[in-house]
């Protein structure tokens, strides 16, 4: 009788583990490419002002990323992810921008569909986020929804 309870646990074990992987597995590289447009932005207790907000796009092209606030550029560097950790992490370099060249941006990333939730430490902090919580710090939390491909 134990030997029924034990391959019965053994059965379903490896789909508690599909399970648990399955949202991490769908954050990666190839599925960041592309255009996200801003729809909600939050820098510690301040939000930001809706038509503010939408002004801003991401671009994540190859190991790229771009920041864009209408046609202006204001950021462009590289990125690194690491789909395994939980929640994904992602460095971003920046090689141009305001005031920040050189520095890397620590942060964390969810995705949901066409749905991207990005959580980042100030630019050369050694703080990683560690949730999608800003209250009480400098830590920016930005929503994004995959832009509509532009025919080409």
């Amino acid at each position: 009788m134990k030997w029924i309870a034990t391959l019965a646990a053994l059965s379903v074990a490896p789909l508690w583990v599909l399970a648990a992987d399955a949202p991490r597995a769908a954050v990666d590289a190839k599925a960041l490419q592309g255009t996200w447009q801003a729809q909600t932005q939050q820098r510690g207790d301040r939000k930001e002002e809706p038509e503010v907000t939408k002004q801003h796009r991401l671009v994540f092209d190859g190991e790229k990323f771009t920041i864009y606030k209408g046609d202006d550029v204001k950021v462009r560097g590289t990125f690194k992810l690491d789909a395994a950790a939980s929640p994904a992490t992602i460095d971003m370099k920046i090689a141009e921008g305001d005031d920040d060249p050189g520095k890397t941006a620590l942060g964390i990333v969810e995705l949901a569909g066409d749905d991207l939730k990005w959580c980042s430490a100030q630019p050369g902090s050694d703080d990683r986020p560690t949730g999608f919580d800003t209250a009480g710090t400098q830590n920016m939390i930005v929503t994004f929804h995959r832009a509509p491909k532009t025919p080409g």
